[in-house]
């Protein structure tokens, strides 16, 4: 039995897309999606051509929700948040060390050239970053020693 995105999949309009993705085409409009359905679209361009996606919203709370669903639809390790709010006083008001951490994640993965899908509210996508060299070279590993007695 096939699933909602293995169906979804199957459909002509999709193919028209996936098709003009795959052809290296630098600009296609799909109109008339809205919610799950512009989910699965983007859920399923994934899982057809296994390329990075950043996925930009509004606003820190659609970003959150959008999140919520695309892990719904692909393996929860291969989607990431990454979440800033869009008013710098609220972002040094309640700089919680989790968004932190999740925005260091996706950054981390961005920087590992690896497949996933990141979704960022356009507040991220605004920030200043450092470059990749800058990133790669401040990283810093640890490694759990267990030691028995």
């Amino acid at each position: 039995m096939l699933g909602l995105r293995e169906y979804f999949s199957k459909g002509d309009e999709f193919q028209s897309v996936f098709t003009g993705v795959k052809e290296g085409l630098k600009e296609q409009l799909v109109a008339g999606l809205a919610g799950s359905a512009r989910m699965l679209l983007m859920a399923s361009l994934y899982h057809e051509t296994k390329r990075p996606q950043l996925i930009i919203t509004h606003n820190l709370y659609q970003a959150q929700k959008l999140y919520e669903d695309m892990c719904e639809l692909v393996s929860q390790d291969e989607v990431y948040l990454y979440p800033v709010n869009e008013l710098i006083s609220s972002e040094i008001a309640i700089a919680s060390p989790e968004l932190r951490g999740q925005r260091m994640e996706a950054l981390n993965y961005w920087m590992k050239n690896k497949n996933g899908i990141v979704i960022a509210p356009i507040s991220g996508v605004r920030r200043y970053l450092p470059p990749k060299s800058i990133w790669e070279k401040s990283q810093i590993s640890f490694a759990a020693v267990i030691v028995s007695t």
